[in-house]
């Protein structure tokens, strides 16, 4: 056999050995988003409140008039964010909310909330990562208090 043909039959081998390899490995499915019933329910006034002041004039265009959207941030409002205790100790990894940049993209007069009330706290001002498959923990800085969300897969 002359050289040429046994490189050329040793190169047709090795390309078809990796070609299968290549389609045998799938890739990974992301899950589905699980989502609480009371996302059926209509938004809150506060809720609303909240949407509007980050989306502005685009609010109608941009969440309101998705359903699909309009339900992934109910989730997120309503079951996917908490402000929990945590000790000091085990604060040193996270990142301090200062450090979120704000979500002003549709209205450049968001301000950065001074003093953080989970009675009124507005999550969506934030460029937080909603949809990590995992869940994220942000420091509320100078306190023991910590945003935790949930990802979107999980209760």
């Amino acid at each position: 056999m002359n050289r040429k043909l046994l490189l050329a039959i040793i190169s047709l081998m090795l390309l078809t050995v990796f070609t299968s390899h290549a389609q045998s490995q799938k890739p990974e499915l992301l899950p589905l988003a699980i989502y609480n019933d009371n996302v059926d329910k209509p938004l809150s006034i506060e809720e609303r409140k909240m949407l509007e002041d980050v989306y502005a004039d685009k609010l109608e265009d941009y969440v309101l008039s998705r359903p699909n959207r309009l339900k992934s941030v109910k989730n997120i409002l309503r079951n996917r964010v908490e402000i929990i205790d945590m000790p000091f100790e085990k604060l040193a990894g996270f990142k301090n909310l200062s450090e979120i940049p704000l979500f002003n993209s549709y209205n450049s007069n968001l301000k950065r909330d001074v003093v953080v009330n989970k009675n009124n706290f507005n999550l969506l001002k934030y460029q937080f990562d909603f949809y990590s498959r995992r869940a994220s923990f942000i420091r509320i800085d100078n306190t023991n208090k910590v945003i935790r969300i949930k990802s979107q897969n999980q209760r």
